[in-house]
């Protein structure tokens, strides 16, 4: 077996150390908060009163803190925080400089499920119900949007029914085509 020790040190810690490892497995400070020294595994199931783990404060939120020596300056800390005041219902993801004088939220989710993202979005695919809208070679000049309905038949459908393109690419429209600058090298059918 291993060798624990328990002890308060001269700042008031309470200490559960581990002799054989020479650790401090635990250390629970004068002020109640508490570090550990490995990972924390927690098997208790959730309840519809408590969740397996509950942060309750007047600003709860979970910091993630890349410590490593690879870590880039003022990029390697990120909050996942929930925001109860009347008025501000909403979830966040935000990023902290190193001296946590710098807060920059780059998703809010508020509580109607409305979502506000702080720079572009990128979804190489997008469904919707029976509607999918696809892009490829983003940010080039070979740019091409992709826009299928899947019924009926694999067509597109603007302004129901003014426009229709079918999944062999002859279109149909409504009403009167107008191409002032209209330049063609194939017979018009």
């Amino acid at each position: 077996g291993r060798t624990y020790e328990t002890y308060v040190d001269a700042s008031g810690n309470y200490i559960i150390y581990d002799e054989d490892a020479s650790r401090n497995d635990l250390v629970i400070n004068s002020s109640g908060n508490s570090t550990f020294a490995g990972t924390i595994t927690i098997n208790g199931a959730g309840t519809a009163a408590s969740g397996s783990i509950n942060l309750e404060s007047e600003d709860p939120f979970i910091r993630l803190y890349d410590n490593g020596s690879a870590s880039t300056t003022d990029k390697k800390k990120w909050d996942i925080r929930a925001i109860g005041a009347s008025g501000a219902e909403q979830f966040d993801i935000r990023t902290i400089n190193d001296a946590n004088t710098v807060f920059s939220t780059k998703l809010s989710i508020a509580h109607n499920g409305n979502s506000t993202f702080a720079g572009g979005v990128y979804a190489p695919s997008f469904y919707s119900g029976n509607i999918a809208i696809a892009a490829n070679a983003i940010n080039n000049g070979a740019s091409t949007l992709y826009i299928q309905y899947y019924n009926p038949a694999n067509s597109v459908d603007f302004n129901n029914g003014a426009v229709v393109f079918n999944s062999a690419g002859s279109g149909t429209f409504a009403g009167l085509v107008t191409a002032p600058n209209f330049n063609f090298n194939e017979n018009i059918y």
